[in-house]
């Protein structure tokens, strides 16, 4: 045995049994360059995927209401797991004879004739290029603003009057926080003037204390 089948087998032994049949599959799909983290995602992508299609089978078999052998998991079960799951979780690509159908039909429109006249590149018309702008200019006239709330309609009488009410209310209430403010004014002057007039007098009594 040469020493490159020993290694082969040697590395075959070492890597596990689900890891080997992934790098079969592969092989047999024609892939034989891949990174060596492909196989573990492989492993558990088949891992959940067999572990929902059990789940699955065994919800169909106890909804089947049998007991004791008939209660098994069999392999309509598991069919019809596998299906459900591949119509709700994966989604194929048309079939071949679908797309050759709608390919005919729409090659059976002829392409517009390109004019002679025309120098430089010869193009379709314009409307099925790409060049005319694809957008409009707004216009600069200012459309008249519609009328739609309640702030657009005339204001009633009873609105009128609670408005006059209250304006009334705030003059009063500042014609009252302007006294209260005058009559604190006066009082602290008043406070004041006592405090002074008392300092006066307790300095006449220490003069004439001193001069007797």
């Amino acid at each position: 045995m040469s020493t490159s089948k020993r290694k082969a087998k040697k590395v075959n032994v070492d890597v596990p049994r689900s890891a080997r049949e992934i790098m079969a599959i592969l092989k047999a799909m024609g892939i034989t360059d891949f990174e060596p983290r492909v196989v573990p995602q492989l492993i558990e992508f088949a891992h959940r995927y067999i572990s929902d299609i059990l789940e699955d089978a065994s919800r169909y078999a106890e909804h089947r209401g049998k007991t004791g052998d008939e209660a098994k998991i069999t392999k309509e079960d598991l069919r019809l797991a596998a299906q459900a799951t591949v119509d709700f979780t994966c989604s194929g690509p048309p079939p071949r004879e679908f797309l050759m159908e709608m390919a005919s039909q729409k090659n059976q429109t002829p392409l517009p004739i390109v004019e002679d006249e025309k120098f430089g590149v010869r193009l379709p018309p314009d409307r099925f290029c790409l060049l005319n702008p694809n957008y409009n200019v707004l216009p600069s006239k200012k459309r008249p603003r519609e009328k739609c709330g309640p702030w657009d309609l005339p204001p009633t009488e009873a609105a009128i009057r609670a408005a006059r009410l209250a304006r009334e209310n705030r003059m009063k209430r500042k014609l009252k926080d302007a006294e209260v403010q005058e009559a604190t004014k006066t009082q602290t002057v008043a406070d004041a003037d006592g405090a002074l007039g008392n300092t006066e007098g307790w300095d006449k009594d220490d003069k004439e204390d001193d001069y007797d």
